[in-house]
């Protein structure tokens, strides 16, 4: 049964994998068709700027969330949180040395969000490994990861679609209730919380 279980770490991993690559084509190409359409160039560039240095510490935060969930259900808990304590610590500290000391604004923000991603991944798959629990349960992808997914499509795209339908609500509301302007600002909010 614990083999089990390294299947769907697997699973998980390729799913965030084949997720993570055409939505981060998407990013990287929707930051110039913003510019078209708004008046302030200067917001969209920084957006589009930070989203941009964030990708690579979403993906790595996905991974990461993944393990300690992995963990979680084998009541390994005490050191993934003291790694995600440490991870958040060092966070303050990336975060005051790259935008006051080193002047990075926008960019110290994301490139500190994507080195403390990195360290959170880096450190718990360290931890990981060195378990002797995890020998037999932690293996490379194999063909069992392709097997058995109708249980999660049954799960998924319920689950998605519900998330996606609150989504477009709350996009609908403030559409309807706020001007062109506030809208914008709005979206890149939004967008900005999720990406986060």
């Amino acid at each position: 049964m614990p083999a089990l279980c390294g299947i769907y770490l697997n699973r998980a991993r390729m799913i965030s994998f084949f997720l993570f690559v055409p939505l981060s084509v998407l990013i990287i190409f929707v930051g110039s068709t913003l510019d078209y359409g708004s008046e302030n160039h200067t917001a969209i560039k920084l957006a589009h700027s930070f989203i941009m240095l964030n990708l690579p510490g979403v993906y790595f935060m996905s991974l990461f969330d993944m393990t300690r969930g992995f963990l979680n259900c084998f009541k390994a808990t005490w050191i993934p949180m003291l790694i995600q304590v440490t991870a958040t610590c060092l966070h303050v500290f990336w975060c005051h040395l790259f935008i006051n000391k080193l002047g990075w604004g926008v960019t110290g923000i994301g490139l500190a969000f994507t080195l403390t991603s990195f360290i959170l991944l880096f450190t718990i798959t360290i931890y990981t490994n060195c378990l002797k629990e995890m020998r037999e349960v932690l293996f490379w992808h194999d063909s069992l990861i392709w097997s058995g997914w109708l249980e999660y499509l049954k799960l998924a795209l319920t689950s998605s679609i519900v998330k996606n339908a609150s989504f477009a609500a709350l996009d609908i509301f403030l559409a309807l209730r706020l001007s062109d302007q506030e809208f914008e600002f709005s979206l890149v909010v939004i967008v900005l919380s999720q990406v986060s």
